[in-house]
């Protein structure tokens, strides 16, 4: 495939994703998360997990949440690819699948779905 058909694809890509952002869902293809700090992208990511309906997981006890979120973020080595960014890229995506797709969803526990996207920070 040559990079007009490539272009055309991504373009659509991102046509349909307006979509997901004008719903008033945090998770989105729209930004440029590598411009957002590690303050601004955790905030998206307890959006994200509370969009996603499964903070009963955790009891609804955000500090728990954010405990394990902070270690993540700590753990992480620093590179020019998989890094805390990258994680959050594919999180993000993780998030734009589970809630455009109810049947996904609706197909997984709570707390497989928290693990999934857990998994999404892993590299």
């Amino acid at each position: 495939m040559g990079w007009e058909t490539n272009k055309g694809r991504i373009d659509s890509l991102l046509s349909v994703n307006s979509e997901v952002s004008q719903s008033g869902s945090v998770a989105t293809l729209n930004e440029n998360l590598f411009a957002k700090d590690a303050e601004d992208l955790l905030e998206a990511l307890e959006q994200m997990v509370a969009e996603l309906n499964v903070t009963s997981v955790f009891d609804d006890n955000w500090s728990i949440f954010r405990n394990l979120v902070t270690s993540i973020y700590q753990n992480y080595n620093e590179n020019p690819f998989h890094n805390w960014q990258h994680g959050f890229s594919v999180a993000n995506m993780a998030a734009v699948f589970f809630i455009r797709n109810e049947a996904l969803i609706d197909s997984l526990t709570k707390e497989e779905t928290l693990a999934f996207f857990h998994r999404c920070f892993r590299s």
